[in-house]
């Protein structure tokens, strides 16, 4: 059923629509080889949040799109969808998802050797994760952001037990 609070809503959700919009908005016209949908957060009556995975001239990147929003650069807005693209590694809760866009000096001043991130789950707004691989392609670790400290919560609740293996913190 239509929603009057997201009134492109579907236009927001088909990944072909999407390729277009950031072929256009985001790389001055060239072609989207791939476009999907990762992640999708809906508040009927309220809002619409995308994420999605794309390729262009043989990159893969990501994008979140907002609705309901407007933001300074590098955020653009995109009319068409009746939303705002927030650009990889850009997300107006999550100001540490710098740290896991490659280049980021983070995981290797954190890990004491280079490391490239690769994107492995991005909740726009709510966190991200990348696993840090090393120069042989091998996963060294993982990293996350999230918008408060319910990870570390999490972990220090299990400090002091031995049934559930739990990542070291850094």
């Amino acid at each position: 059923a239509p929603d009057p609070a997201v009134p492109r809503r579907n236009a927001l959700l088909r990944s072909l629509t999407m390729a277009e919009v950031l072929s256009q908005r985001l790389h001055g016209g060239v072609p989207v080889e791939r476009c999907e949908r990762t992640y999708v957060k809906y508040r009927v009556g309220d809002s619409l949040r995308v994420v999605y995975r794309y390729r262009v001239e043989g990159v893969t990147r990501h994008v979140s799109a907002r609705t309901k929003r407007t933001a300074p650069a590098p955020a653009v807005p995109a009319p068409e969808v009746g939303a705002v693209l927030f650009p990889f590694p850009y997300d107006r809760k999550l100001p540490a998802l710098p740290a896991l866009a490659p280049g980021s000096p983070t995981l290797e001043n954190l890990l004491g050797t280079p490391v490239t991130p690769r994107l492995v789950s991005y909740a726009a707004e709510q966190s991200a994760a990348a696993a840090c691989v090393d120069d042989d392609g091998r996963v060294l670790a993982y990293a996350k952001v999230q918008r408060d400290d319910g990870e570390r919560r999490g972990t220090e609740a299990l400090a002091d037990q031995y049934a559930v293996r739990v990542p070291r913190l850094l």
